[in-house]
């Protein structure tokens, strides 16, 4: 009887450790899929979040030069209020590298009291011809390590254009600050004409940013959003998507 029951209690024993093991590596796939979809939602969230700021920070900045170049355009001749004007605004705008006003012979008076000349030629011709323009990213005339872009307005009286606006706007500085707030994995890259203005990342090598930018890159020639699958079984994502004035938002989900 005793030796009967010995095979029995080890076949119980060995069905209950294969259903243990059945029922942990189900577990394992099921808890593996979650965070699979969890990354995936997160890190879409996060470059929703990037891509709206890009966009409405754009919008919104561009409407606040236009009216300031209103008022401008009724103090040009007074070069001092001009300058106390700049200086004022600039204080309310911190999210604007600099602020200033570009007379025809193309010198700038800077919100700071810096005279320079201007730098984006073809950005500041257009905004004479009365057009509001936006320029490629150049090195800050005050800082040298900061890469920016101007948005040019032009300032009209009486029918003529007597001069342009520029407030220069650092993107990475704006999204630094989103991505600082936000407790959303996923590295976050800043793209602007085939290069790599900004990542969160501190420990992301410049091979790795080359790398996700020109698989990123690759895809914007097909469509202007999307994702790239880089790895299934990590859960590996690239979302990007083209915003305000072509930069491309990415989030890197690894």
């Amino acid at each position: 009887m005793a030796t009967t029951k010995k095979p029995l209690a080890l076949i119980i024993l060995s069905l209950i450790f294969i259903v243990t093991v059945l029922f942990l590596v189900n577990e394992y796939k099921s808890e593996r899929s979650e965070t699979a979809e969890a990354i995936y939602k997160e890190s879409g969230e996060l470059l929703d979040d990037v891509a709206n700021e890009a966009n409405r920070f754009g919008n919104e900045r561009v409407g606040e030069l236009e009216l300031i170049a209103k008022y401008i355009a009724i103090i040009a001749d007074d070069k001092e209020e001009l300058q106390l004007f700049l200086k004022k605004q600039n204080s309310k705008m911190p999210f604007l590298a600099g602020l200033g006003f570009i007379s025809p012979d193309g010198e700038i008076m800077a919100a700071d009291g810096s005279r320079f000349s201007v730098k984006e030629h073809e950005a500041f011709e257009r905004a004479m011809s009365g057009h509001i323009t936006t320029s490629e990213p150049f090195t800050f005339e005050q800082n040298p390590d900061l890469q920016v872009t101007a948005i040019s307005v032009p300032v009209n009286k009486d029918g003529q254009v007597i001069g342009v606006l520029s407030g220069v706007i650092s993107m990475s500085d704006i999204i630094h600050r989103l991505v600082s707030d936000t407790s959303l994995l996923g590295t976050v890259y800043l793209l602007k004409d085939e290069q790599v203005v900004y990542t969160s990342g501190d420990d992301i090598s410049e091979g790795d940013s080359i790398h996700k930018s020109q698989r990123i890159l690759k895809e914007l020639s097909n469509v202007p959003s999307g994702v790239v699958l880089e790895d299934e079984k990590s859960a590996h994502y690239i979302f990007y998507k083209t915003a305000w004035n072509d930069w491309v938002t990415a989030v890197d989900s690894s």
